[in-house]
């Protein structure tokens, strides 16, 4: 169920330290959606405030009374507090399941505190005549309880049977009445065009990056100067922009009504974190301290890399020890060495590569690794590495690119979302790629084997057969990366490396070398080429 994220001012918000912010009461409809608990149907008196369903806390602990997700729901008259017990049985009071007269009503935020099971929540309240109204999706995470949605029915279902999963909100690409919009960032702004070339326009300016734009909101970190990769995020036609976290983030995904981020910069203390999208609820979901990206998040599981959790696992008072110690070559989790005030010191990791955790921080689960033992040229290389440069996933797989110590040219592979049956996706021995992107049972590349196919955009199915050409641009240029793709387009980049002439200041010309960059938009058949960015500069990055 797609939702617009909009967080609208007047909402009373519990902020991360319990203090209320108050708001504005509002005047609210009624929700028009069927609901289905394990099954049954179920008439509730329920309101839609800001696109979210808001239910009576005591409909739905009678509903759910005698299920495995059964709670208890009590209030302290002194404290002036609502509390929830988990796995009790709900004692009835009256007046549950009680219809409303399908009119508009006021809605005014409650500010009492609540707490499940002794533990304060932050959660968004309202009272309607008279009773306590939950958005569902908040208590539902709460409790761990199914929630489903048919956009064509509207219908609502609420299975106990189940675990919670994140609402899905698609990031990026947004399939418009007249063709779909691509995003890309280019000389330090935020860009974006529709696919027929119309409506470009710049969102934002000033070295955004980790962008994600979620319906009217884009969500990004700043890097112009007096910044330092803060998050923020601000609506699409420029305004409302606010500050969500004051440190530097990466990685940014949004999914649902969660941010999932790195804090920190890598490889310095780097840990996954998540916080709802008005920036309150920040929690720190693994113990990894050197956490590398984050690629996506997928029914309840995160999916990220990382070094693992890095400790010091040995201190050396002179070199001879250092070069004596057969674990640097033989133990698959040494990072390596590094000169600290006690002197040189080896850092061990717990196991670095691919791994995936739940939402809520359990479950954490290494599903490929990779290691770094091994000496080149008096430094540290990495051996049998597993590097993944490109993660996705589309059904029930997981694609990566990866190379190994015996060829360090990246090749696709392919695993299980739950870790299992790792298969290699053969493509012809001499290929080297970068730049992979899934789209249904095709997998787009772009080859950079030095033969003839060099810089050439390669698609081959996800069974590794039937591998073509999709485009063969320009000899002149060679191509950077693929910037975003659909069933239908392909946003790239190119470039090529030319003189051109410059005037200096004594009236003298000179030739130098610059390079050319072109953004590139183009079917997917190669019909349609549209070069919708032109530049000349050696300091240049798009993504």
């Amino acid at each position: 169920m797609k939702k617009l994220l909009v967080i609208v001012l007047s909402i009373a918000m519990i902020v991360a330290n319990g203090t209320p912010t108050f708001a504005l009461s509002q005047t609210v409809n009624p929700t028009a959606s069927t609901v289905y608990i394990n099954g049954t149907a179920k008439n509730f008196e329920a309101y839609n405030i800001s696109g979210n369903n808001f239910f009576k806390l005591r409909d739905l602990a009678y509903v759910l009374n005698g299920t495995e997700k059964q709670f208890g729901v009590g209030y302290n008259n002194a404290t002036k507090s609502i509390t929830l017990t988990s796995n009790e049985s709900y004692t009835a009071v009256g007046g549950e399941m009680s219809q409303g007269d399908g009119k508009p009503r006021t809605a005014t935020p409650t500010h009492s505190r609540i707490y499940i099971d002794n533990k304060e929540l932050n959660l968004i309240v309202y009272n309607i005549g008279g009773n306590n109204f939950f958005k569902l999706r908040d208590l539902m995470e709460i409790l761990d309880v199914y929630v489903g949605y048919d956009n064509s029915t509207k219908t609502i279902t609420l299975d106990t049977s189940k675990s919670y999963v994140p609402e899905e909100i698609e990031p990026t690409i947004d399939i418009g009445e007249f063709g779909v919009w691509f995003y890309y960032t280019y000389c330090g702004q935020l860009k974006g065009i529709k696919s027929d070339g119309s409506e470009k326009s710049t969102l934002i300016d000033g070295s955004p990056a980790n962008f994600n734009v979620i319906d009217d909101w884009i969500y990004y970190t700043d890097h112009a100067d007096g910044h330092d990769g803060e998050l923020y995020r601000v609506r699409t036609d420029g305004t409302n922009k606010e500050l969500l976290l004051d440190v530097y983030c990466s990685s940014v995904y949004v999914f649902g009504e969660w941010i999932y981020f790195i804090e920190g910069r890598y490889p310095d203390d780097t840990q996954l974190y998540r916080m709802r999208i008005n920036g309150t609820n920040k929690t720190k979901l693994s113990d990894d301290n050197n956490c590398v990206g984050i690629y996506a998040v997928v029914d309840g599981w995160i999916y990220y890399e990382s070094d693992g959790i890095v400790s010091v696992a040995k201190e050396y008072y002179n070199p001879s020890q250092l070069m004596n110690d057969d674990a640097l070559y033989n133990d698959p989790n040494v990072l390596g060495v590094v000169s600290s005030e006690r002197g040189i010191v080896m850092l061990k990791t717990d196991g670095a590569g691919l791994y995936r955790i739940r939402t809520d921080g359990t479950g954490r689960t290494r599903m490929v690794g990779r290691s770094f033992n091994g000496f080149d040229d008096g430094g540290f290389a990495w051996s049998e590495v597993i590097r993944k440069s490109y993660v996705q996933i589309v059904g029930d797989w997981v694609y990566y690119t990866a190379q190994t110590s015996a060829d360090y040219d990246f090749k696709i592979y392919k695993i299980k979302m739950d870790g299992k049956g790792e298969q290699a996706i053969k493509l012809s021995n001499d290929d080297a790629l970068m730049g992979m992107r899934v789209i249904g049972d095709w997998i787009y590349y772009i080859n950079t084997s030095n033969n003839s196919d060099k810089w050439k955009i390669f698609k081959i199915r996800t069974d590794g057969t039937s591998k073509s050409v999709v485009i063969d641009d320009n000899p002149d240029y060679f191509i950077n990366s693929i910037a975003d793709i659909t069933e239908d387009w392909i946003l790239y980049w190119r470039s090529t490396y030319e003189h051109v002439t410059e005037m200096y200041y004594e009236r003298r010309e000179e030739y130098v070398g610059m390079y050319r960059i072109n953004v590139v938009l183009v079917r997917i058949d190669g019909t349609d080429q549209q070069i919708i960015e032109t530049h000349y500069n050696s300091d240049w990055f798009i993504t």
